[in-house]
């Protein structure tokens, strides 16, 4: 629903997100969210750190969703976002269907490319918008 929040430990977005964080930030983000969570939501920082690097080295995930759905994504990171403000971009699917998700990432990744290629026309800044 609207404004469900989830730890970024729980969904592979959440990884590939803290991925775009300087490896000793990472892993200080990585051992607090550890520290701070409930015995019931612990877990391997070796592990966890790995899966980050991972959706690091790779630019993408597929993965569970998170939010407590039985969903899966298949996401990328946007390219020439700030650290600050990393997006990713993911199609969400039932995991019973049979998705090739190596095709989903090129989709994502062919489809995010074409767009950054086309000059922006028709778009009004978000202060003019209103």
């Amino acid at each position: 629903g609207n404004g469900t929040q989830d730890y970024l430990t729980d969904s592979g977005v959440g990884h590939l997100l803290m991925s775009t964080l300087a490896p000793q930030r990472r892993e200080g983000l990585i051992r607090r969210l550890n520290a701070e969570a409930p015995d019931h939501r612990k877990f391997n920082f070796a592990e966890m750190n790995q899966r980050v690097t991972d959706a690091e080295m790779a630019g993408h995930v597929v993965s569970t969703m998170g939010f407590g759905t039985i969903a899966d994504v298949a996401a990328i990171l946007i390219p020439g976002q700030s650290r600050q403000h990393p997006l990713a971009l993911g199609i969400v699917y039932e995991p019973s269907e049979r998705v090739e998700t190596a095709n989903l990432i090129a989709l994502l990744k062919d489809t995010v490319q074409i767009c950054l290629d086309r000059p922006v026309s028709n778009v009004v800044p978000m202060s003019h918008a209103a």
